[in-house]
């Protein structure tokens, strides 16, 4: 089962998009802050990030940026 970081604000599209990811076998763990997510990424070992562009905390290009050094999957 592939694991999906989901770093997205909006709790209605997070679930929305998560459910329809679980009903084709992927796990989803839903991060709805951009500064907590480097962390959430070492906790978690997802196989694929998602990211919103604006988020509290952390824009989405920033944290993609941070990311790409520490995370080699896709985003």
């Amino acid at each position: 089962m592939q694991r999906i970081l989901f770093v997205e604000d909006d709790p209605d599209i997070g679930q929305l998009i998560a459910g329809w990811l679980s009903r084709h076998e992927m796990e989803v763990i839903i991060e709805s802050r951009g500064d907590r997510a480097l962390a959430r990424v070492e906790e978690v070992q997802p196989d694929l990030i998602l990211l919103d562009i604006m988020m509290p905390g952390c824009d989405g290009l920033t944290l993609c940026r941070d990311l790409r050094p520490r995370f080699a999957g896709p985003i």
